[in-house]
C-alpha cells in the first residue's frame, strides 16, 4: 500500500469489512475504485476476530436486505475458499410483536423456542418470560478472515492515507 495520490472513479474511505466489501463489489463490477484507510485494513471498527450477523431488523426491508447480503457472503466464501460468515444461529430475547413473521415472510426459518429450548441452545441465558426467537442462519461474521480475502482481492486498490 502506498501513500500517492490516486484518481479514481470512486474513492472508499474505511478499509474495514464494509468498506472492502463496497471496494470489491464496486471492483467486481469494473468500477475503477480505491479504498482509502490511515491504517491497516481492518484495524479500526473491524479490530479482531468476529462480528454478528443477523436477519432481523426493524424494517422489513432491512430484513430483506440482510437475507440477499447474506448470499452475497457465502458467494465469496466459494470464490475465496474459506468461512466467512458462520451459521451458529442467534436467539433473540424479548421479541416484538410481528418480528417472526417479517423473518418468516422474508425467507428466514427462524422459529419461536420456550424457555426450555432456548436454554438448551444457550446454556448460561437467564431468560425471561416472553418470546425467544431463533434464527438459525444467523451467526458469527469473520471479521479478521474477511478482511483477508478482501484485502487480498483487491489488492493495490488499498491506500494507506488519512483522508
Amino acid at each position: 500500500m502506498g501513500t500517492s495520490i490516486s484518481s479514481s472513479e470512486v474513492c472508499v474511505i474505511g478499509g474495514g469489512v464494509i468498506g472492502l466489501a463496497a471496494a470489491a463489489s464496486l471492483h467486481d463490477l469494473g468500477v475503477d475504485v480505491v479504498c482509502f484507510d490511515r491504517s491497516e485494513p481492518g484495524h479500526g471498527q473491524s479490530a479482531g476476530r468476529t462480528r454478528q450477523f443477523r436477519h432481523l431488523h426493524r424494517a422489513p426491508e432491512l430484513i430483506d436486505l440482510a437475507v440477499r447480503a447474506r448470499q452475497g457472503w457465502l458467494e465469496w466464501e466459494r470464490r475465496f475458499g474459506r468461512t466467512l460468515i458462520g451459521s451458529e444461529g442467534a436467539l433473540r430475547v424479548g421479541g416484538q410483536p410481528g418480528e417472526l413473521e417479517a423473518l418468516r415472510a422474508a425467507g428466514v426459518p427462524a422459529v419461536p423456542l420456550d424457555a426450555e429450548q432456548a436454554q438448551a441452545r444457550f446454556a448460561i441465558a437467564a431468560l425471561p418470560g416472553g418470546v425467544v426467537l431463533w434464527d438459525p442462519l444467523a451467526g458469527a461474521l469473520r471479521a479478521s478472515d474477511s478482511v483477508a480475502a478482501l484485502s487480498g482481492w483487491i489488492g493495490s486498490a488499498i491506500r494507506r492515507a488519512e483522508v
